[in-house]
């Protein structure tokens, strides 16, 4: 996942307060951007668009949720030209984003909901082919604590601890699951412990205390394994990340286009 930030022009938004389908698919391609790593692969970033623009708040607000989707609604990025040409390279991105079913499925609701409060209407989007069926809470904090990974343990019993979206339990778990949900609790997670005033932080910390003492086995790898799912189900509990998490939500409802609820 990448946090860079390139330009997006005011020019590259219309001014109406009526889009069409196709207005809103370009737009929202241009919202994101592609670069080429060292080794030779590819990021996924946002556009950060310039203050003043229509879509500075979203991007500026929620950069972390707009990435996680672009990177988990099943674009195969490494399918792009092989091209040092940064500009062929984004053009190329931008015409596969336009044209990816599953990644309009799960980015035009939420451009169209943060349109809506703008006072912006879309005509003719197509309904959305993922779930919007509700959630509630005892569903949510399971899937949410599989962020907080621990993957490792050393001799001095020093737990290695990561939220991630690369390396996580997400991936393996095997209840319910819904990107727009993961990528709400990710940015909830994440904005949080990055803050002076992280709730998180020191609830981590305790039950970081707490596990270790959960690891019986003289095997590494199963005293991890251990760990980790006692770690999952302290976060899965918690008040502090329910919390941090409902008030994230509370926030940015209107972009997810489904309910959540006790």
């Amino acid at each position: 996942m990448a946090f860079m930030t390139s330009m997006l022009s005011a020019s590259e938004v219309p001014t109406s307060t009526a889009w069409s389908a196709d207005t809103l698919r370009i737009v929202c391609s241009n919202l994101f951007a592609v670069e080429r790593t060292e080794r030779g692969g590819f990021n996924t970033l946002v556009s950060m668009p310039e203050e003043g623009n229509l879509l500075y708040s979203l991007a500026q607000k929620h950069e972390l949720f707009l990435d996680y989707l672009v990177d988990h609604c099943g674009f195969d990025i490494s399918t792009l030209p092989n091209t040092e040409d940064s500009v062929e390279l984004n053009r190329a991105f931008h015409e596969r984003l336009r044209g990816h079913a599953e990644l309009n499925a799960c980015l035009l609701p939420v451009l169209t909901g943060y349109l809506k409060k703008q006072g912006i209407t879309v005509r003719d989007v197509a309904a959305t082919t993922l779930d919007t069926s509700a959630w509630t809470w005892a569903e949510v904090m399971p899937l949410a604590s599989r962020f907080v990974y621990i993957d490792g343990r050393d001799s001095a019993r020093q737990l290695q601890t990561h939220v991630c979206t690369g390396e996580n339990g997400v991936v393996a778990y095997s209840e319910r699951k819904n990107v727009w949900v993961e990528a709400m609790v990710f940015e909830a997670i994440m904005n949080d412990l990055f803050s002076e005033d992280s709730q998180i932080y020191p609830e981590f910390l305790s039950f970081a205390k707490s596990v270790n003492l959960v690891a019986t086995s003289d095997d590494s790898t199963t005293a991890v394994l251990q760990v980790r799912e006692a770690m999952f189900g302290l976060v899965e509990k918690s008040a502090v990340f329910k919390n941090v998490i409902n008030e994230a939500y509370t926030n940015m409802s209107y972009l997810i286009p489904l309910k959540i609820s006790e």
